[in-house]
């Protein structure tokens, strides 16, 4: 990546708010719902497949390296000059700035714009970033595996909302909570298995990380207690 790049990505949380900020002041008053509607429907059947074909592709790249074998392999291997895994992140890191769109639909569609939709859309290009600067992390299949799985049943829910029934909801949920839970682990882990070196990671992604998957926890387990729990406490 060259330095002009670099710093777009870097400073993408930025761009971000300007952008929302942008979205509602020039939000028009009148919007076509029907063509509106359509928009959105290939806009997520489109994440909906390119999350699929993104998780196929860092499998493709850990069974092309021998990084399945063993758990240490799978966070610690490097990726060497693995082409697959290089095309894979870059993807994956573009693909974050196309999940902007997602907070175009609530604007439009005059939705709030939650805490959590706002701080995560505004981290997570800066977040990948930060974890394929100088490599791909060798434990990106983790990071990158599990949100594009999640991402694929979370997009084929906005494909079609009204299929989906009050426990389906519920457990796209848990499975996003379930996610940032394994994520922490693996950067927990993978930081004791680099005591002596030899499980070495991106310089600052993994600080990064640590911190902002814990905010995202928060976030996520916030929304279930409030939009589950105390329903049912009610």
């Amino acid at each position: 990546m060259n330095n002009f790049e670099g710093y777009i990505h870097v400073l993408s949380p930025f761009i971000y708010k300007s952008y929302v900020s942008g979205l509602e002041d020039t939000k028009p008053k009148i919007v076509p719902n029907n063509l509106l509607n359509n928009i959105k429907y290939c806009y997520n059947f489109f994440m909906a497949s390119l999350s699929l074909y993104m998780l196929y592709l860092v499998v493709t790249a850990n069974i092309e390296t021998k990084k399945l074998y063993s758990i240490y392999g799978m966070l610690c291997s490097s990726y060497g000059e693995n082409k697959t895994i290089r095309y894979a992140s870059r993807l994956f890191l573009y693909s974050k700035y196309i999940e902007w769109l997602d907070t175009l639909f609530l604007v439009y569609y005059n939705k709030p714009v939650s805490n959590l939709h706002y701080y995560h859309h505004m981290s997570t290009a800066f977040l990948t970033y930060m974890n394929i600067i100088e490599y791909p992390s060798p434990s990106l299949i983790v990071f990158m595996g599990t949100n594009c799985l999640v991402h694929y049943f979370m997009y084929l829910y906005y494909l079609e909302p009204k299929k989906w029934n009050s426990e389906s909801k519920k457990m796209l949920t848990i499975s996003q909570i379930l996610q940032h839970i394994v994520c922490i682990i693996t950067l927990i882990t993978t930081e004791k298995l680099n005591i002596d070196g030899g499980c070495q990671q991106n310089k600052y992604g993994g600080r990064v990380a640590i911190i902002l998957y814990g905010m995202y926890l928060i976030h996520f387990s916030c929304f279930y207690i409030e939009k589950y729990l105390n329903k049912i406490n009610k």
